[in-house]
């Protein structure tokens, strides 16, 4: 297995030319092509078209979203059981005084 930097604040983010660069370009096309069919010849296809356009460009911004919303979810869970186990090895608590 090949040897990773460590992660930090400056490269935490991955681009991935395919989908970021690639598959971005082809739908802003596609949506484009879309209107312009639907403005020279209106029907009902190409109607769908636009709207079918649409909806990858929505699907385009999501799927990220819906993957990190995901992992946010499972790395909390990760801390509370981490954190579960941490309470139980403390022998001597610290009175919280300041509670609301």
């Amino acid at each position: 297995m090949a040897e990773k930097k460590p992660q930090t604040l400056a490269n935490h983010r991955r681009l991935v030319p395919m989908y970021h660069l690639v598959l971005f370009f082809i739908l802003v096309a596609n949506f484009l092509r879309a209107g312009w069919l639907l403005y020279k010849n209106p029907s009902l296809d190409t109607g769908m078209s636009l709207l079918l356009a649409f909806g990858l460009g929505i699907l385009f911004l999501y799927a990220r979203t819906f993957a990190l919303a995901a992992q946010d979810r499972l790395i909390r869970l990760e801390e509370r059981l981490r954190f579960a186990e941490i309470k139980k090895a403390i022998k001597t608590w610290r009175p919280d005084t300041y509670r609301v």
